[in-house]
């Protein structure tokens, strides 16, 4: 994967956890799946939403929200 093929954050208009949203939490960092394109909070957040989909799917690549 290069830097040309990375999914940026400038793709999104609001820079949000998806799931955070969904359960009314806070994140504390955001990271980008490079599979997928879901934006998701980061180890350093409460619910980790970004390992669990990690844990999941086994989507391995993320960049910085």
């Amino acid at each position: 994967m290069t830097t040309e093929t990375l999914i940026s954050k400038a793709n999104y208009p609001v820079f949000r956890c998806e799931e955070c949203i969904l359960i009314n939490s806070r994140w504390v960092h955001l990271r980008i799946c490079q599979s997928c394109g879901k934006m998701l909070c980061c180890d350093s957040s409460v619910h980790q939403h970004a390992r669990r989909h990690y844990e999941e799917t086994g989507h391995s690549v993320i960049s910085k929200g």
